[in-house]
């Protein structure tokens, strides 16, 4: 997010989104960047972990969409790890948080299956939302 370990930072990002096709792509790598960042640490921590899974797969439905006409395996921008990450997103949605996270106990964790389909939900819906909205073809 912040170009840290070689990362592009914001604007290296945001110039990659407009290369993609993205409208406001300033304000968008900011928003991307603080999705991942702040989904990645609740999930390392085991904490929301329902919204945080949503947050990942959401993310990783619009790259994937956005990167599939390049192909699967593709040195020059293909969309094999995205897939991969967006459906540990999606099993973490489906199978809840392990014994040792945060949301031990909570009502998420007793019933990782509805509320992983709402969580499927609000994913899709805003996937969608910044496809319709920002991505120009």
């Amino acid at each position: 997010m912040f170009g840290a370990f070689g990362g592009p930072g914001p604007e290296g990002f945001a110039e990659v989104l407009s290369g993609m096709g993205f409208q406001q792509s300033a304000a968008l790598s900011l928003v991307t960047g603080g999705t991942e960042l702040g989904a990645g640490a609740l999930l390392v921590l085991g904490l929301f972990t329902p919204a945080a899974a949503a947050g990942v797969v959401g993310l990783m439905a619009s790259a994937v969409f956005v990167k599939l006409g390049a192909g699967f395996f593709n040195a020059d921008g293909g969309f094999e790890m995205d897939a991969i990450l967006g459906a540990v997103g999606i099993g973490l949605l489906f199978t809840g948080p392990g014994r040792v996270a945060l949301d031990y106990g909570r009502v998420w964790f007793r019933r990782p299956l509805g509320f992983g389909f709402f969580g499927l939900i609000i994913a899709a819906g805003a996937a969608a939302a910044i496809l319709i909205l920002f991505h120009r073809p």
